[in-house]
């Protein structure tokens, strides 16, 4: 599965005093891709981000739906730009990361959500259940049993988007990226339209899902900024014919059943998602004995409740300069001082410490091809 990043940031204890706004399910892809986007001036950093041994602020990656990027931001321009001005601390009160912390419920035992959409079919107010939990309640956190404590906090600053799997794995595997790679096969800029949200030359049969999401139709949007259907019934009915089954759905009993071989998409975007940049051993949870809700019953299909901060709401988060983070490095076109491909190249993964590595604005990572680019 093709996806994208964000990153989590751990903390014990409660912290903000804003509601919670609903819950989130988990999955994980690695901790493969060292920036986003590749090779740009303004892309975000893995390696200042991604914390796994920090007792107390572990951080890693996490994929989130780009439905919900596009719909709160316009576009990929102004995802990028919010969430670093919010990381460093530059322009105060918008909210583009959240806090997350693990549950012991399921949807249908859930009430109190101010994210879901009136019309969706998600189970609002615990849908009839006897057993049922406001969100916002402490007691749906979930405990590390061995030490008799909630497990903490964590801080999700959004990297990359993902667009879930697609129904047919071998023509159209993910709902967004597909759509994006073969529009750039064919025209560059479509696949530069289709990045900051405009779908309205967006033609490929893989790009449908996408469509739906948008307007509520597969046909090309006619607007270049899309309404961003709400969930219903009947957009899951139109978007079904080009999702693989939804994780939480009537088909999965929201989460608590899956049918044996049953291929589900994670993170189509009509709910909240963290698509986890590592792997289950590094799960800060992964080796702990907890009573967290597991979607599957894996541990890294999970539970979680959310809201949403400013990135920087324990401290700023600072890039790293030049060609630290990249496997690649070439000299920015038209540097002050001359340097060339060739003197930038030692300076990747931060191998050399001397000139052009040390001064600023000299070099940068490579821009990897377009077949390689998590978009």
């Amino acid at each position: 599965m093709i996806c994208s990043w964000c990153f989590i940031l751990s903390v014990s204890g409660a912290f903000a005093a804003d509601h919670w706004e609903g819950w989130a399910t988990t999955t994980y892809f690695g901790d493969g891709e060292a920036s986003w986007p590749s090779g740009s001036s303004d892309a975000l950093y893995l390696s200042a981000l991604n914390d796994l041994n920090n007792k107390t602020h572990v951080r890693f990656g996490a994929a989130v739906p780009w439905r919900f990027y596009y719909e709160w931001y316009m576009s990929r321009k102004g995802l990028l730009e919010t969430v670093l001005h919010s990381m460093s601390g530059t322009r105060l009160g918008d909210k583009p990361c959240f806090l997350a912390q693990p549950i012991t419920k399921f949807p249908a035992e859930l009430r109190g959500m101010t994210d879901l959409d009136k019309t969706s079919p998600i189970p609002q107010d615990c849908g009839g259940n006897t057993s049922c939990t406001d969100i916002n309640d402490d007691a749906v956190v979930a405990q590390n049993l061995d030490k008799s404590e909630p497990l903490p906090q964590y801080l999700v600053i959004p990297y990359e988007g993902c667009g879930g799997d697609g129904r047919d794995a071998k023509t159209c595997p993910d709902i967004f990226n597909t759509c994006y790679m073969n529009e750039a096969k064919k025209d560059p800029a479509t696949a530069a339209a289709v990045l900051e949200g405009d779908f309205t030359k967006a033609t490929d049969e893989c790009c449908k899902g996408m469509q739906v999401l948008c307007h509520g139709d597969d046909t090309p949007a006619t607007n270049a900024t899309c309404p961003w259907s709400k969930d219903s019934a009947e957009l899951r009915t139109k978007f079904n014919k080009y999702s693989a089954t939804l994780s939480m759905s009537s088909e999965t009993q929201w989460g608590q059943k899956f049918a044996a071989g049953v291929h589900v998409n994670w993170c189509g975007g009509l709910n909240m998602h963290f698509d986890l940049a590592t792997a289950p051993p590094h799960l800060p949870w992964n080796n702990l004995t907890t009573n967290i809700a597991k979607v599957n019953k894996a541990e890294t299909n999970i539970m979680m409740r959310y809201k949403r901060v400013e990135c920087n709401i324990w401290g700023n988060i600072e890039q790293p300069t030049g060609c630290d983070s990249c496997d690649s490095c070439v000299a920015v076109p038209n540097n002050p001082q001359g340097a060339k491909n060739t003197q930038c190249a030692p300076c990747a993964r931060g191998k050399q410490k001397y000139w052009p590595c040390n001064i600023k604005d000299l070099c940068t990572c490579a821009s990897r091809r377009l077949a390689d680019v998590h978009v």
